[in-house]
């Protein structure tokens, strides 16, 4: 059990005046100290869900990035619950009498990197040089 678990049995102990295993059965329980406070001191209520607590260390670029993930979790859904399309139910780009051009896809392309040459500082002078003499 590591520090902040023995803080949070410590806390439901306390404020719930129950011993270390009741709380922690509480705990497993629950998932939430208050909650598990709750179950202890009214046993016959049906308890809520968890609720989720903003930390209050948090920064604002953190607070951003939260809703963009946010944000990109509904994207994901919603594409996952698109109904997929066939081909055949795409768009025909090129209507049917309209014939492509051979020599389009026959062009050759070269494959060759041309490297531009910036004509270095020192040949500029001697080339300034050998105009004045």
């Amino acid at each position: 059990m590591d520090l902040v678990e023995i803080k949070q049995m410590m806390m439901i102990c306390s404020l719930a005046a129950c011993t270390e295993d009741e709380a922690r059965a509480a705990y497993e329980k629950t998932g939430d100290v208050l909650l598990a406070v709750d179950s202890i001191l009214f046993p016959d209520q049906e308890l809520p869900k968890p609720l989720k607590r903003k930390r209050e260390d948090i920064t604002p670029e953190e607070e951003h990035l939260t809703e963009v993930r946010q944000i990109m979790k509904n994207f994901d859904a919603e594409i996952e619950n698109r109904p997929q399309q066939s081909i055949s139910d795409l768009p025909v780009c090129m209507e049917e009498d309209e014939t492509p051009d051979p020599l389009e896809e026959t062009a050759l392309q070269s494959s060759c990197f041309q490297q531009c040459q910036i004509p270095s500082m020192e040949g500029v002078d001697q080339t300034q040089e050998t105009e004045y003499h």
